[in-house]
């Protein structure tokens, strides 16, 4: 393989950089989700330390395409990269769907809901696994990656929907209770990391056009999934200090009876 041109090697330096930030994230979730594992949370602290671990992986079909020589470095590197990073963006929306479920004390159309939002994103993800690879580009030697922007467009718009959707089923759920901390905790949670996703997404789409770019873009984008997907751990201490202070808010006015729902929502959450 020849030696890449040098807008090549400058996405390649900035996008490594971005990557190497969400490998260290990741391994700091990773290690926090096992510290912080019991019978209660085994489900959310274990799609934490998938996600965390698919990542890991990502990064790793990137450097062998990146680094490595040859065509199976380029054919073999990308197909690691692309199906790592689905299995990391669909335990992903695994996390935020199961707390829209979670928030509502899992009724049953918001889970049938999570199941259709959760289902496109696996179809798509499948679709583009089948149908995109990694090639050498005969004239500059770069190694390339063929995909369908129509697949493309799919799978990421179901990403954000799956994350629209877990952001609208919160506040409307806790909306009744929005004076109190522990439900301004929730929606500043879930506005914060909607209004961050769609951004990404948006630049993500953007760059997709442009190959060069494109690496660029998809070491941004797993830098920003591994903070919000790790930043959990953050919000799940806030939350719960400001559970604590809502209670003792209502204690102290005598509204413990008009507190019952919150206290089920909160004891749900603390499964993640």
């Amino acid at each position: 393989m020849s030696a890449p041109v040098p807008v090549h090697v400058q996405t390649m330096v900035i996008g490594t950089l971005f990557y190497g930030i969400a490998v260290g994230t990741s391994f700091y979730g990773i290690f926090s989700g096992i510290s912080r594992l019991n019978p209660k949370n085994q489900f959310v602290m274990g799609t934490i330390i998938f996600c965390n671990v698919m990542l890991i992986l990502e990064v790793g079909g990137y450097l062998w395409q990146s680094l490595g020589r040859g065509n199976g470095a380029c054919v073999y590197g990308n197909y690691t990269q692309n199906i790592s990073y689905h299995l990391c963006m669909i335990a992903f929306n695994v996390f935020i769907l199961y707390k829209a479920c979670v928030i509502t004390l899992k009724n049953k159309w918001v889970v049938l809901a999570a199941g259709v939002c959760l289902l496109t994103r696996v179809v798509f993800g499948l679709g583009d696994m089948a149908t995109s690879h990694g090639y050498i580009d005969t004239p500059t030697g770069e190694c390339l990656w063929s995909f369908s922007s129509t697949i493309l467009f799919g799978y990421m718009g179901a990403d954000v929907f799956a994350d629209l959707f877990g952001t609208v089923v919160t506040i409307s759920s806790v909306w009744v209770f929005k004076e109190t901390s522990f439900s301004k905790v929730l929606m500043a949670e879930n506005v914060t990391r909607s209004a961050v996703s769609l951004l990404q997404a948006v630049v993500y789409v953007w760059a997709s056009q442009t190959d060069t770019v494109f690496m660029f873009a998809n070491g941004v984008q797993m830098c920003i999934i591994s903070y919000l997907l790790n930043s959990e751990f953050w919000w799940a201490d806030t939350r719960h200090a400001a559970f604590n202070e809502t209670r003792n808010n209502a204690l102290e006015e005598g509204k413990e009876k008009s507190f019952v729902e919150l206290k089920e929502v909160n004891r749900n959450n603390r499964s993640f």
